[in-house]
């Protein structure tokens, strides 16, 4: 008689995969996300002039709406504008596009492709969009905060202070 232990094959059954390849397996398609994100770096580049210049609108909108008053609800100026600094660089780190890639896969006819891999559909485009960010928060988000930390006078802030 076989030990408790060991593993019968059941027929008609699979046996589940060990911790260590499964996450052997989504660091694969992290490593993808990445390495595709790295052949479309330009579009980080100019994403970093957008993010720049979407900052800038915000900045003299904002500039306009303070000209008359110094504090709104207690916010100055800066604490705004470090508010926006901040909202945006964050993005450029967590932004993705994995509804958009889902949806040309459905157009294209090509989702069909990635439903019959052995793998869970959903934690391959997360592990994908993993790959991604991490691009990102190298290329982008770094780049874009040290751009508006010089140029902007975005400041740490006691947020107690304020409330």
């Amino acid at each position: 008689m076989p030990a408790l232990d060991t593993a019968i094959p059941i027929p008609g059954r699979r046996a589940s995969p060990s911790l260590g390849k499964v996450v052997r397996l989504y660091w694969a398609f992290a490593r993808v996300g990445f390495i595709n994100t790295l052949a479309y770096r330009l579009r980080y580049y100019t994403g970093i002039v957008t993010y720049f210049i979407y900052v800038s609108v915000y900045y003299f909108i904002w500039k306009a709406i303070y000209a008359h008053s110094t504090s709104i609800e207690g916010f100055d100026f800066t604490h705004l504008l470090t508010y926006i600094g901040v909202g945006w660089i964050i993005r450029s780190f967590y932004f993705n596009n994995i509804d958009q890639d889902i949806a040309y896969q459905v157009i294209e006819g090509r989702l069909a492709m990635d439903l019959i891999k052995p793998v869970n559909i959903q934690m391959m485009y997360v592990a994908r969009a993993a790959g991604e960010s991490v691009f990102r928060l190298a290329l982008l988000t770094l780049p874009t905060a040290l751009v508006l930390f010089l140029v902007y006078p975005l400041r740490r802030h006691s947020w107690s202070a304020s409330v």
